[in-house]
């Protein structure tokens, strides 16, 4: 009777471990195939955000062109839009209003040089060096662009982006020079309506003839890249439900030929697109 109740006991310490060993098992594999269903969730709800931004995109991108097919074509395009940017507001197939802000774009320094010229290329580095000098260990992100072309426009950039431009073709001391001079121009008379104007404070600034080349090819007063943000609402006071925004290559309606307006009969690019969120 003494032997049989040990060897039961010795059965039951064998049993215990056993056992722990068996639940622990048990809770790994749960822990697993929880884990295994989480990312599951996380890759379809990736998924399924990229599918929403994707047709978004396009979606929106039908709403621009939409927009843009009914501007005159002898219309500028700053004459066609209202106050702060305003461009148009549609209602889209679901009731839902999408209200277009266009603004220029073209007012800061390009940052990817990849499809520049060398000599583009050499200008912009100069010019981003410049800026990182102007600023002095800060750094504004709305002075610098990843897309569109190498000129910055001189009526939108701010005075800091000038005078980075000018200090990159003429040095640290005439640059300051003609960037004041540039700033006061455009104060007086608004804006730069043409290269012939720019050209004008050029004439009278002391220069060679390769500066003032540099320098009108770096500064343009008819930019081609503008920043379009979309609101979606479910009327025209109603809060915001989404804020979309990206770059958009405009061509310049100031010029003429056949060329020019089949590029604005052109489908709209997107160069760049970002979910601004909602406040």
């Amino acid at each position: 009777m003494i032997a049989q109740t040990a060897t039961t006991r010795s059965r039951r310490a064998f049993a215990m471990p056993v056992a722990l060993v068996v639940v622990l098992l048990v809770g790994v594999v749960t822990g697993l195939m929880f884990e295994r269903q989480a990312s599951q969730r996380r890759l379809i709800e990736r998924q399924l955000w990229w599918y929403q931004e994707h047709h978004a995109r396009f979606g929106i991108q039908e709403v621009v062109d939409a927009w843009m097919a009914q501007v005159p074509s002898n219309l500028q395009l700053e004459e066609a839009l209202g106050e702060d940017g305003h461009a148009a507001d549609l209602i889209l197939s679901d009731g839902t209003v999408a209200v277009l802000t266009l603004h220029e774009g073209q007012g800061s320094l390009l940052t990817d040089h990849a499809a520049l010229t060398a000599s583009e290329h050499d200008a912009c580095e100069r010019m981003l060096e410049q800026l990182a000098l102007i600023e002095g260990g800060r750094t504004e992100g709305r002075y610098r662009r990843s897309v569109g072309p190498a000129s910055v426009s001189v009526n939108s950039a701010p005075p800091d982006v000038i005078r980075a431009v000018a200090r990159a073709t003429l040095g640290e001391t005439r640059g300051e020079i003609l960037a004041r001079e540039i700033l006061q121009e455009r104060e007086t008379k608004g804006a730069f309506q043409s290269p012939g104007a720019l050209g004008q404070v050029l004439i009278r600034f002391s220069m060679s003839d390769t500066e003032s080349m540099e320098l009108q090819r770096m500064f343009t007063s008819r930019p081609t890249l503008y920043y379009l943000v979309v609101e979606l609402r479910r009327g025209t006071d109603s809060r915001p439900l989404a804020r979309y925004g990206g770059y958009i290559p405009l061509p310049d309606r100031r010029r003429t030929g056949q060329a020019d307006d089949q590029a604005w009969g052109r489908r709209t690019a997107f160069l760049s697109w970002d979910d601004l969120g909602v406040e």
